[in-house]
């Protein structure tokens, strides 16, 4: 079993990930139906103030349509990390850390730590974690997964991607 401290950040951070990522979803809807409304709007001489009504209500069908569609496939490929990690770690068989770097003009301005799990279902779950987390995370797993493999290659993403059940380590 993990640290609860660390499962609270997880859960925390993946929250946040998800809800910043909504905020975009909704934004589209909210933009395409505004769109959409602008559509139904006459001038003063009873002609379309927007140009043509139906080009106008169409762009705002397709955005609002892109939002609602982004809604509907996070909502589905939601996972619940800390559910798996408690009641079924034998779906998890990789876990990695990943560094993402910002950079402008060769000057790195932000960098960013994920710990990535890997899902027997070919799914891969990213969570992004403040720095010490992350070297706390990786240094319970041994022990609480002691089933997964650890660490980033080329030759575990390759057997990850053709057979994950490959990467569990025998007990």
């Amino acid at each position: 079993m993990l640290n609860p401290e660390i499962l609270r950040v997880i859960r925390q951070s993946y929250d946040q990930l998800y809800r910043a990522n909504s905020v975009g979803h909704y934004g589209f809807v909210i933009i395409g139906l505004v769109i959409v409304a602008c559509s139904f709007f006459t001038g003063p001489a009873g002609k379309p103030i927007n140009g043509d009504p139906i080009f106008v209500f169409g762009i705002g069908f397709v955005i609002a349509m892109i939002g609602a569609g982004a809604i509907a496939l996070a909502r589905k490929n939601r996972v619940d990390l800390v559910d798996i990690i408690n009641n079924r770690p034998t779906d998890i068989v990789w876990v990695y850390r990943q560094v993402n770097k910002a950079t402008m003009v060769g000057v790195t301005y932000a960098q960013f730590e994920f710990v990535v799990f890997g899902l027997i279902n070919k799914q891969q779950v990213k969570v992004r974690l403040p720095g010490n987390c992350v070297q706390a995370l990786l240094q319970e797993i041994p022990q609480a997964l002691s089933h997964v493999t650890l660490g980033y290659n080329a030759e575990h993403a390759q057997a990850f991607r053709q057979d994950p059940v490959s990467l569990l380590n025998p007990s």
